[in-house]
């Protein structure tokens, strides 16, 4: 009997522990939610320059560690105003998005634009800064890129049996758009953007899967808009996906985000990136890798940065300038969730979505080279 009354009281207690560590633990996820956009101060980047660099606003928001900071200076002494290395001791235990510390300035849908002119030029693809053969990349970071890390012609990671899918696509910023043409016209819902999947980039990764499918690659397309009606946490949205999709087929290594860049010059007026493959006018391409220098956890970005190097490869084979220099940035993206995770930038906001649907073969082509590469040396 006192056995039977020790066991229900130990079950209570159990009980009642467990409802307060799960009331702590959903108290501190709704704090750390509502407290992580204000923890640094974020600062508006936008592809100012005609050679796709990023330049920084002024624009500047003040953040909650840097008033700590300033006042921690007054009565301590020393220098606790350094947010970004408070914010990536930080960032260890609060995975916020990369949209709270810094990213591309691009509007959310709001009000309607005309297209107004639009500037045609061609990057060279060996413009980046770090050089390994042909291989050339913008370093955005503080980090060091070996020239063994762009030139390595070995697998990186095992791409999965072909009788699966062994490509996820996916569009972060699935409204960004182009200009309407001849061939496709369309109303943009804002500046560049558009709901209508039809003309957004939906589309081009429906193009990109049938692509790839011709050549006998099976593929996952996430078709969901992650940056409407809400643009914050776009990218937090969509790993939430990418990681989901993972999860239900592992065999899956190479992730693309396909994105299209947006470049105005100095008076306001797009750019639009081309050059001509087998005589078809292409939107040039830009692979973007990310990193862990804001503080996000991201141990494999050197894998993403070799996997871009040997796809950055047999894009150039087919036309020297069809790549851009491969940017690497200083957020991580979605870098972690696979180690063949890149962002595909196709063309800009200039460009039309006839260029987009021309670079999707090429494309879908560099990536079939690479998966053949693979299997002959797995």
């Amino acid at each position: 009997m006192n056995l039977n009354k020790a066991i229900r009281q130990f079950s209570i207690r159990a009980i009642i522990v467990l409802l307060f560590a799960l009331s702590l633990y959903f108290c501190a996820n709704t704090f750390a939610s509502f407290i992580r956009p204000h923890l640094v101060s974020k600062y508006v980047l936008a592809a100012k320059y005609e050679d796709g660099s990023y330049t920084e606003y002024t624009y500047k928001t003040t953040s909650l560690l840097e008033y700590i900071g300033k006042a921690a200076d007054v009565v301590l002494g020393g220098d606790f105003t350094d947010v970004a290395a408070v914010a990536g001791a930080i960032s260890a235990n609060l995975t916020y998005d990369e949209e709270h510390t810094s990213y591309i300035e691009d509007m959310p849908l709001a009000e309607k634009k005309d297209s107004g002119p639009v500037l045609e030029k061609t990057v060279s693809s060996g413009g980046g800064k770090t050089v390994s053969g042909s291989i050339t990349v913008n370093n955005e970071t503080s980090y060091e890129v070996s020239d063994a890390e762009l030139s390595s012609t070995k697998p990186l990671f095992f791409a999965g049996e072909s009788e699966k899918p062994q490509v996820l696509i996916v569009h972060s910023h699935s409204t960004e758009s182009y200009t309407p043409s001849e061939k496709y016209q369309f109303t943009h819902t804002a500046e560049d953007r558009t709901t209508d999947t039809d003309y957004n980039m939906i589309r081009i990764g429906k193009e990109l899967k049938k692509e790839l499918e011709k050549r006998d690659i099976k593929s996952v397309h996430i078709t969901k808009l992650f940056d409407y009606p809400k643009y914050d946490n776009s990218y937090s949205r969509s790993c939430d996906a990418v990681l989901d999709t993972l999860e239900k087929n592992p065999q899956i290594k190479i992730v693309l985000d396909l994105h299209r860049d947006s470049i105005i010059n100095s008076e306001g007026v797009k750019t639009k990136l081309t050059t001509t493959i087998n005589g078809e006018k292409a939107a040039q391409v830009m692979l973007v890798v990310g990193t862990d220098e804001l503080g996000l956890k991201h141990d494999n970005w050197r894998t993403n940065l070799g996997f871009a190097a040997q796809l950055q490869k047999y894009l150039l084979l087919q036309e020297e300038n069809f790549a851009r220099p491969i940017n690497l940035r200083t957020s991580r993206f979605n870098g972690h969730t696979a180690p063949g995770a890149v962002i595909v930038e196709v063309g800009t906001g200039g460009n039309t979505i006839d260029e987009a649907l021309v670079s999707v073969k090429y494309i879908a082509n560099a990536v079939e080279n690479l998966l053949n590469d693979y299997e002959k040396t797995a």
